[in-house]
């Protein structure tokens, strides 16, 4: 398992390059235009038009820097997963139809398993506390960068604000973040986390 998370680490660093690489090279493209614009004297149209690109340009910067925080907590959270079932927290049932059942310490069924649920399994079969794991407000802040994002079109939502303040409903700008500590501290925290888990079992 850890093996396998520090492989997917390496592919979010990957991700977060290529991000990076794409808006430098957009960035050289409107310096470019807008050289050849002023050495024109350019009508009004053409700069409306760079004006557009350009803006469009930052938006898709900051959706694919928010695509990094999405899927960096989905690592995240499978990791978690897998980790419940290799203790035995949860049980992991597939009938012959191909019908996937959960079921939680207690027997009972999961519906919508998720990191909450997955921290509650963890928490309550261990003696482990997560906020008690170094990073685990990194960790904590790329699930909420993430449910932002997909829940709140991208703004701060109470939860954020709650956790790590702001104004609520203000855009979040995922390009300002410091994403080589996020992706570091997250694996910290996973690896860390496996290393306290793998005494316990259910």
């Amino acid at each position: 398992m850890c093996e396998t998370l520090k492989i997917e680490i390496e592919v979010i660093e990957n991700l977060l390059s290529a991000t990076k690489e794409w808006y430098c090279l957009a960035s050289e493209k409107f310096t470019d235009i807008q050289s050849q614009l002023e050495t024109k004297d350019a009508h009004e149209y053409a700069w409306n038009e760079f004006d557009d690109k350009y803006r469009i340009s930052n938006k898709v910067k900051r959706i694919m820097y928010a695509n990094v925080a999405v899927s960096l907590f989905a690592i995240a959270e499978y990791f978690l997963f897998l980790l419940c079932v290799n203790s035995g927290f949860i049980k992991v049932k597939i009938s012959e139809s191909g019908e996937t059942k959960i079921k939680n310490s207690e027997g009972k069924g999961i519906k919508k398993p998720n990191w909450v649920v997955f921290k509650n399994q963890i928490e309550g079969n261990t003696k482990i506390k997560f906020v008690n794991i170094p990073c685990f407000d990194t960790v904590n802040r790329a699930r909420l960068l993430n449910n932002c994002f997909k829940h709140s079109n991208g703004t701060i939502n109470k939860d954020f604000v709650k956790n790590f303040g702001g104004a609520e409903s203000d855009d979040i700008e995922y390009e300002s973040e410091d994403w080589k500590k996020l992706i570091s501290d997250c694996e910290t925290f996973l690896l860390q986390l496996a290393d306290k888990t793998k005494n316990y079992r259910a």
